[in-house]
Order: C-alpha cells, then structure tokens, then sequence
C-alpha cells in the first residue's frame, strides 16, 4: 500500500528531474557560499586546573583534622579552595568586569593590535549599563565555557572569540585573576581570624599576669597560710591561673594549626595546562552544517514535489 502511494510521487521527482536537480545545485551552491565566506570563525582556547587539595596536601590535611580533634576544634583540615568555588569565581562579574576592562595586545590580520576584550567584542547599547549588562550575557554564554570532570576533578576553562591569539591571552589572563581573587578573599577571612586569635591570646596573657601578681601579693600579705580563709583563698587564686593557662595552651595549640591550615588553603591555583594559542577552528562546524543541511533541503524537495503532485491531484477531482 505504502509502495503504490510512493510511486507516483517518485515518477512525478523523475519527470522534474532537471528543476529538482536545478534547484539542489543550486541551494548548495548557494549554502556553500554562506558557510565558507559568510560566517564568522571562532576558535577556542582551553585551560585545565588541577584540585587544590592533590596528594601531599590533601594527606596533611588529614593529620591537621586528625590533631584537631585531639585539640577540640573542628574542620581545621578542610579546604577553602574548590573546583565548584573556581568555577562560580569564573562566572562572576567582578571576574569578568577585570577582564573585559584589561587592555590586549594582539596578532590580527597580520598586524598587532591592542583593545580591550569589551572593545573586542563590540557591543552595543544604549547606556553604558545596557552595554555591560549585555557583555556580561555574552561572556557567560558565548565566551567562557567551564566543566568539571567527575573522574578526576579536573576543571576544564575554555575562551571562544573570533582571534586565536587573543583567546589564548584571554584565557591565560582569567587564571592570573582567578588566583588573585581567591587569595584576595580568602587572605582577608584568614586575617580576620588570625587577628582574633592572635588579641584573644594576648588578652589571656595579660589576665594570667593579673592572676600571677594577685597570688603573690596574697601570698607575701598572709602571715598564717594554714588558716582555713586562707587556704580557700588560694585554692581560688590557683584554680584561677591554672584554668588561664590551660586555655592559653589550647590556644597555642590552635594557633599553630592555623598557620598550617593557611599553608594549605594559601597555595597558589594549580595549571595543569596553559592556554596556547589555537589553529584550528572550533566552529563552525563547516562539513556537519553541510552535511545536515543537505539532507534537509533533500526533504523539502521531496515534500516540495508531494505537494504539487497532490495539488494537481486536487485540481483534477475538481475538473471532474
């Protein structure tokens, strides 16, 4: 049944062989043109960065857990740094703000050329607020592209533009920025908890100084030791600096172990590979488009013929 309703329709493509093949070379040629002179390429520069918390580190970051437990305090081991925290960084708009203002020099058309990346991508608008709100969209859905490899944690930066030699600048500049942000933001949290750390000691210090001249001065006072009132008394006055003094012990205790933790969470972002400059275009994808296309333009022929075929077959019910 299928076969009788196909046939006529194949008949009917074999009689108008010549528009149909007419019709064909042309759209091709006319596909050709657009995807060999009519579109933009673009290439794409890629950086890798490795965790932060690899090998050597991540083992004493276990033993600082391990020794923190012992000391009382939680999550001294843990890692401020993150492939995820890497990754919003990336996307972030003080991030590309930095990078979009950052003048390149650069490789064009056989000449070198300097502009910043927002000049670059020549973006319009009408207020300056439109423009960078538009920048911002086009870095974070045509530019920068990030993944992580669930395997091996690996994080994957690539920068797609029109110019290899600046993709590549682009790219390797965004890593330089990344690992000033974080060492920017993370130095200041660390600073802020070593501050406190380092005045809750000294004020302990100072309050163990007042307990130890407290016991002397009632020690040099009291003529009868024995006395029951004065045995309570420096009982309390002991009682007083001992508890001082452990706790200023734990808190060297944790002092040290920050300063370890900071050795840790302090070092510097890790490449595993840099940005090079790329050859070979990323897209378009010139061979799939035409390949896609031509079967494409294929069935709009074939539903092309089906409907003047079907068209005449109406017209002709109508005469009769």
């Amino acid at each position: 049944m299928a076969s009788t309703k196909l046939n006529p329709l194949l008949e009917f493509i074999w009689q108008k062989r010549k528009i149909n093949l007419g019709v064909l070379t042309v759209s091709m040629l006319i596909l050709i043109i657009i995807l060999f002179f009519g579109l933009d390429k673009y290439y794409t520069a890629s950086v890798s960065i490795v965790p932060s918390s690899a090998s050597f580190s991540s083992q004493l970051s276990g033993k600082l857990g391990a020794l923190a437990g012992l000391a009382g305090i939680g999550n001294i081991g843990a890692s401020a740094q993150s492939q995820e925290m890497y990754k919003g960084i990336i996307h972030s708009r003080r991030l590309q703000r930095q990078l979009l203002k950052t003048e390149f020099t650069f490789e064009e058309d056989g000449h070198q050329k300097t502009e910043t990346l927002l000049d670059f991508l020549e973006i319009e608008g009408e207020s300056p607020r439109q423009i960078w709100e538009k920048a911002f969209k086009a870095m974070n859905e045509d530019v920068i592209f990030t993944s992580i490899n669930p395997e091996n944690n690996i994080l994957y930066i690539s920068v797609t533009l029109k110019n290899p030699f600046l993709a590549a600048a682009v790219a390797n500049k965004l890593v330089e920025y990344l690992d000033k942000i974080v060492h920017q933001q993370i130095n200041k949290e660390y600073t802020e908890q070593y501050n406190y750390l380092k005045n809750r000691i000294k004020v302990l210090k100072d309050s163990i100084v007042i307990s130890e001249n407290n016991l002397k001065n009632f020690l040099k006072r009291t003529r009868d030791l024995n006395a029951p009132e004065n045995v309570i008394k420096e009982l309390r006055l002991r009682r007083v600096l001992t508890l001082q003094s452990t706790i200023l012990a734990e808190l060297r205790k944790q002092e040290e172990l920050f300063i370890l933790q900071n050795m840790l969470n302090l070092s510097p972002v890790k490449v595993l590979d840099h940005a090079i400059v790329p050859y070979r275009k990323s897209r378009p994808r010139r061979a799939l488009m035409l390949i896609s296309f031509f079967f494409i333009i294929v069935s709009l022929q074939f539903l092309a013929n089906y409907a003047v075929l079907a068209y005449r077959a109406f017209r002709k019910n109508l005469g009769t």
